[in-house]
């Protein structure tokens, strides 16, 4: 369950940046052409980001509770201290 938690909350901060990239852009295309309304699909699309963000604080606040440490457990964390394990050996431990 952790396991399966922890990437979730690794890929939904991707799609938090990804969509907060596309809404951030949206939105300062819109400014600059002088948009008075806010537009529907581009309030969908931050109601979408706010919601991927609730979600992320969500996962990790469940994370916390299971015993999980905030930046610890990531994917690239364990990938990062496999291929420094792995170094390791491969020089005879030096």
């Amino acid at each position: 369950m952790v396991d399966f938690l922890s990437n979730l909350h690794f890929f939904n901060g991707i799609l938090i940046l990804i969509a907060g990239t596309i809404t951030g852009v949206w939105g300062l295309i819109l400014f600059f052409m002088k948009k008075q309304t806010i537009i529907r699909p581009w309030r969908i699309a931050l109601i979408f980001t706010g919601v991927v963000a609730f979600l992320q604080a969500i996962f990790g606040i469940i994370l916390v509770a299971e015993g999980q440490h905030p930046g610890t457990g990531t994917r690239y964390g364990r990938h990062h201290r496999h291929i420094n394990h792995r170094s390791h050996h491969d020089h005879g431990g030096q």
